[in-house]
Order: C-alpha cells, then structure tokens, then sequence
C-alpha cells in the first residue's frame, strides 16, 4: 500500500506539530523550575537576614542590661564610701586628710581595676557572641551552599535531558527527512 503526497504532508506536519508541542512542554517546565527556585533562594535569604537581626537584637539587650548593672552597681559602691566617710568625718578629723588622699588613691586604683575588669567582661562576652555568630553564619552558609549544589546538580540535569531531547527531535527530523527523499526517489522511479 502506497501513501499518497497528502498523506506524507499529513504524517510530516504532525511528527512536526509533537516535536513543536514537546519543545513547548520542556520550555514551560524549566521556566516552572526557574521561578521556583528562585522564590526559594528569596525566601531563604530572607530568613537569613531576620535572624541575624534577632541576634543583634539580643546582643543589644544583653549589652544594656550589662551598663544597667554595672552602673548600679558602681551607685551602690558610691553611696556606701560616702556613708562611710561621714561617719568618719565626725571621729577622725585631724586624720582626714591623711585618710582622704589614701581613699581618693585607692578609690581611684579600684575603680580602675573595675574598668578593667568590666572592659574584660564585656570584651569576653563580645567575643563569646562573635564566635557564636560566625558559627552561626557558617552553619547557614553550608546549608545554603549545599542547597545551591543541589540546585546547580538539578539545572545541569535539565539541560543534559534537553539536550539529549533537541538531538532526538534532530534525529527523528533527519529521519523523516531521509524518509522523504526516499519516498520521493520512489516515486520518480517509478513516475519513470
């Protein structure tokens, strides 16, 4: 049974309209793909973003609490070396003096060994969140980055099976070309 030129016109634009359709089909799921993996990297940079924010926040907090402490405590130790020293001032005052310079003297030494000891407090404290939060940072960058492996592994997988899909749909045109010749160099045989 011979096909007529019609039918062959018929059989081409149809194998051509399936290859169009499919082309269409993978076009349409890897624009799918895109967008969706682009919400989800906005999405993750934006979880990002608000907990380091709670982070600093905390840290703020912390850091105030901190002077409020420190600041009541030093307002307690005032008022105690005043209390302290007018009750002196009545008993010992030919000694004033003498007694004044040495608490000025070690007033000011312990105050200074308190700064310093504040300063190591707060500096310790600052680095233990340094150290928390670079920790943090590099937990959320490998999670991040093996997510973004995934991601490049997935999009070099759509482009192999598009690939391997465009050589398909030129070999089946190949094909149907070579079909085509052959069938017309039949019928100028047999025309002959």
């Amino acid at each position: 049974m011979m096909l007529s030129k019609e039918d062959l016109k018929a059989i081409e634009q149809l194998m051509r309209n399936v290859v169009e359709e499919n082309n269409e089909v993978l076009r349409s799921e890897m624009s799918d793909m895109k967008a969706e993996l682009r919400s989800e990297m906005s999405d993750m940079k934006a979880e990002l973003r608000s907990e380091m924010s709670d982070m600093k926040t905390e840290l703020r907090s912390e850091m105030s609490d901190m002077k409020a402490e420190l600041r009541s405590e030093m307002s307690d130790m005032k008022t105690e070396l005043r209390s302290e020293m007018s009750g002196m001032k009545t008993e010992l005052r030919s000694e004033m003096t003498d007694v004044q310079t040495g608490l000025r003297e070690e007033f000011r030494r312990e105050m200074s060994e308190l700064k310093r000891d504040i300063e190591k407090t707060i500096e310790v404290k600052i680095e233990e969140s340094e150290g928390f939060l670079l920790d943090e940072m590099e937990r959320y960058y490998n999670m991040t980055k093996k997510d973004l492996l995934n991601l490049e592994e997935k999009v070099d997988r759509i482009d192999r099976y598009y690939s391997i899909r465009r050589l398909e749909d030129e070999e089946r045109d190949l094909k149907l070309q070579l079909h085509q010749e052959a069938i017309d160099d039949i019928k100028e045989r047999l025309a002959m």
